[in-house]
């Protein structure tokens, strides 16, 4: 379940501190001005782009400098559904304070915790799964881009690859179409695909870090690494 709102430029809709454990997960976005959050390293100023992330049971203490200081901020309370969990492993501040420093890519986020906060507050009865399944885009658009993760590390161009073959699984793609539309000559995308593919990781943890989960997969517990699965299966 979440709880969604955005707060407006007030010291008293734009901050808290509180003692007590928090059950839910605390994401914070900020759009426009600066605000701060105090974790047990010290004091961090948060500037557009920073989205802030707090596990539970976690003192919470942020806001902004001043009151005369404009801070804008998307704020969501919720709790994970069990397979975004290991989404939300972002660069630490502390044990379970986290930031995520998103830059002008902001503004993806934003669209989307606008649209989660409209349909929240909406009069379907599926509102609360309807603004989940926004929330939800967000952390995946989040995971994608954060700086801890496999597949942040990928050529940008493979990375598209990789996102349009999951945009169009039902399609004919070839490598030569793909090649195409990323811009590469076909033996420069085979070299820079070939990291991806000659990872030591299992298969199934590097198709959750280039965005597919799959229910069933080819034995997923048995450890096979993707080298060990390509030397066994004919591409």
């Amino acid at each position: 379940m979440a709880t969604a709102a955005v707060a407006p430029a007030t010291a008293i809709s734009s901050g808290a501190a509180r003692a007590l454990p928090v059950l839910d997960w605390l994401l914070v976005a900020t759009v426009q001005g600066r605000g701060y959050v105090t974790s047990p390293t010290g004091r961090q100023e948060l500037a557009r782009g920073d989205i802030l992330l707090i596990a539970p049971s976690t003192p919470q203490q942020y806001g902004h400098p001043d009151d005369n200081n404009l801070w804008i901020n998307f704020w969501v309370h919720f709790q994970p559904r069990d397979h975004w969990l290991p989404w939300l492993a972002w660069p630490k501040l502390s044990k379970n304070v986290m930031l995520h420093s998103t830059g002008d890519r902001i503004r993806d986020v934003e669209a989307e915790l606008r649209r989660m906060v409209e349909i929240a507050h909406g009069p379907s009865q599926l509102s609360r799964d309807a603004s989940m399944n926004r929330l939800e885009r967000v952390l995946i658009w989040a995971h994608d881009f954060n700086p801890t993760s496999a597949f942040s590390k990928l050529d940008d161009r493979i990375r598209r690859a990789v996102e349009i073959i999951g945009e169009r699984l039902k399609d004919r793609l070839t490598v030569e179409s793909l090649c195409r539309e990323i811009g590469l000559s076909r033996s420069r995308f085979t070299l820079l695909f070939n990291t991806l593919q000659c990872s030591t990781l299992p298969v199934s943890l590097i198709a959750e870090e280039v965005g597919f989960r799959t229910r069933t997969t080819s034995r997923p517990a048995s450890g096979v690494t993707s080298v060990s699965c390509r030397q066994r299966t004919e591409v």
